[in-house]
């Protein structure tokens, strides 16, 4: 994998311990989260290799603060104005379902793709808040069944919206997850 990111050990955690920090193509330097650090994290190996295939694949295009961003083109019709990472992860997921809702995410008012385990419906009532964090992070029984802890989620989706390429975001999760 040809990705631009280095390995930079020079950041000290609580403890005084020097700690590894993922410098990305763009000069800047992202702290390694501790499950991803001490090997704690355990991704399915198959999704793992699904979900960095599809990361490098050129099929999604990127983007940033919500998993998938559409246009809306006719009533049944949409078109993908790009991915986050963890929507990538949600697209390729074996038991994942989608549904369109329109929010506004950081004041910006759009169409974004929710993610469900298959079977689920999105309540009507949610808030605001809530349907911006459902536009943020795949649902707890999606991401478990691959073993994505809440903590990578956001750690993978910072890197996102900082930037990092789906090339850097995939090297990140071969050399940690």
């Amino acid at each position: 994998m040809d990705a631009h990111i280095t390995i930079n050990p020079k950041y000290e955690d609580w403890r005084g311990r020097l700690v590894p920090a993922v410098r990305l193509a763009n000069g800047t330097e992202h702290m390694v989260p501790e499950p991803m650090r001490t090997g704690k994290m355990y991704l399915d190996e198959e999704f793992k290799l699904l979900w960095i295939m599809a990361l490098l694949s050129g099929v999604f295009p990127q983007a940033q603060n919500a998993l998938h961003v559409v246009r809306v083109l006719r009533r049944d019709k949409h078109q993908t104005v790009g991915y986050c990472c963890l929507g990538v992860a949600g697209a390729i997921h074996p038991n994942a379902q989608s549904q369109v809702i329109t929010t506004s995410i950081r004041n910006s008012h759009c169409r974004v793709e929710l993610f469900f385990r298959t079977g689920a419906v999105v309540d009507p009532d949610l808030s605001q808040e809530d349907l911006e964090e459902l536009a943020g992070e795949l649902p707890p029984e999606l991401a478990g069944e691959v073993g994505l802890t809440r903590e990578v989620q956001y750690y993978l989706a910072w890197l996102n919206d900082a930037g990092a390429t789906f090339e850097e975001i995939a090297a990140v999760i071969d050399l940690y997850l």
